[in-house]
């Protein structure tokens, strides 16, 4: 049987690397319409684009992600994007995060969106 993907779905994702009081990202899905109109931002050069696109659409919130001690406040804006209107993380926001953390962020989302729920929680 086939699992749709459930679009509300939100988990808990620390960076690989981040051991020490690690951040948690909180990332949700995006639905097949939205990834399927983005395809041509993933193609060569690109694909870096499309990634911060994914992760401002598909980012939901965090805990513990801090500069100078602070913590940064998670702020969405409304932009139509791919047809649509969303709410999707603040582009100013999206440049505090390092640019290895959004392409490891970006990744897992996408990766997100080819498993079913049961598949993610094995």
């Amino acid at each position: 049987m086939i699992q749709g993907i459930k679009l509300d779905y939100i988990s808990d994702y620390t960076i690989k690397e981040d051991k020490k009081n690690p951040t948690i990202w909180k990332i949700g899905v995006m639905d097949s319409t939205t990834l399927l109109a983005m395809t041509d931002d993933s193609k060569g050069a690109n694909f870096l684009v499309f990634l911060s696109k994914v992760v401002r659409i598909a980012l939901k919130g965090w805990n513990n992600f801090k500069i100078d001690e602070k913590e940064v406040e998670y702020k969405t804006v409304k932009e139509i994007l791919y047809g649509k209107e969303r709410d999707v993380l603040d582009i100013n926001i999206l440049d505090c995060i390092p640019t290895n953390i959004i392409i490891e962020l970006g990744t897992e989302i996408l990766a997100q969106n080819k498993e079913t729920e049961p598949e993610r929680k094995n």
